[in-house]
């Protein structure tokens, strides 16, 4: 069965601030536009999940007007100016309808889009050489202590009742799914190369290192608890030495 090719739509946001008659050649608006973008399926509410944030890395001047606003009002304020479009036809309107309108960067309109449309990643497959690229990067990025840092402060403001997924209850469907996935050999985490990258100090989470590690289990075998181990390595909790006990972890490290 082949997939809808027609599925694409236009859709703008208009600022609720600014009532009046708005008019670019065939198309007006009560509102003036501040946004126009090309999607399928919920593409068009998808700005909304950034309002969230207070992170200023994941803000645009999009978001900040958004986040005025509770999501309810901003629901009234998104305009489907068109749709049944093939992927061509939503690209080439979404460029003649931003250049008609005008980017408020350039001072020719009220619109806050970066670019000038036509831009997409839709239907794109990527390659092996993409993905070992990237995960590559992925790596080296969480390897460095000053990128944990600076992640870790970014996400001070998101915890407790700020935190997006606060009271919200995952669904039997969505715990299923989720089940399902790391069963299949799609789950990473049971490719052996994946393993063996990410095994003891290797592991961007790890506290401990392998001489560390060592000096557990020689502690171990001499008699003394885990709680008296615990004291001189306070990094980490009395369960995590309890862990090497048992060798549910560091299993590679032979004493």
């Amino acid at each position: 069965m082949k997939k809808k090719q027609n599925k694409f739509y236009i859709y703008v946001y208009l600022d609720p601030r600014k009532s009046g008659h708005y008019c670019y050649n065939n198309i007006c608006f009560l509102y003036e536009p501040i946004y126009a973008g090309k999607g399928c399926g919920k593409r068009y509410l998808e700005h909304l999940v950034y309002t969230r944030y207070t992170n200023k890395h994941l803000k645009n001047k999009l978001v900040e007007i958004l986040q005025e606003f509770t999501k309810k009002d901003v629901e009234k304020y998104i305009l489907i100016v068109r749709y049944n479009l093939t992927e061509k036809e939503a690209f080439d309107l979404e460029i003649k309808l931003i250049k008609e309108i005008g980017r408020s960067n350039f001072n020719l309109g009220p619109l806050v889009n970066f670019t000038n449309g036509g831009e997409g990643v839709s239907g794109w497959t990527p390659d092996s050489n993409w993905k070992k690229k990237q995960s590559d990067l992925n790596y080296q990025r969480w390897s460095s202590p000053e990128y944990k840092k600076r992640l870790s402060e970014s996400h001070k403001n998101l915890r407790g009742k700020n935190h997006w997924m606060y009271g919200r209850i995952q669904t039997y469907k969505q715990k299923e799914t989720s089940r399902q996935f790391m069963l299949t050999d799609k789950n990473p985490m049971k490719r052996s190369d994946v393993k063996i990258k990410f095994n003891g100090e290797n592991n961007y989470l790890s506290k401990l290192n392998n001489r560390e590690v060592t000096c557990i289990k020689m502690l171990i075998k001499l008699g003394f608890s885990d709680k008296y181990i615990q004291k001189y390595y306070s990094k980490v909790c009395e369960s995590s030495i309890h862990n090497i006990r048992n060798n549910s972890t560091w299993k590679h490290i032979i004493v």
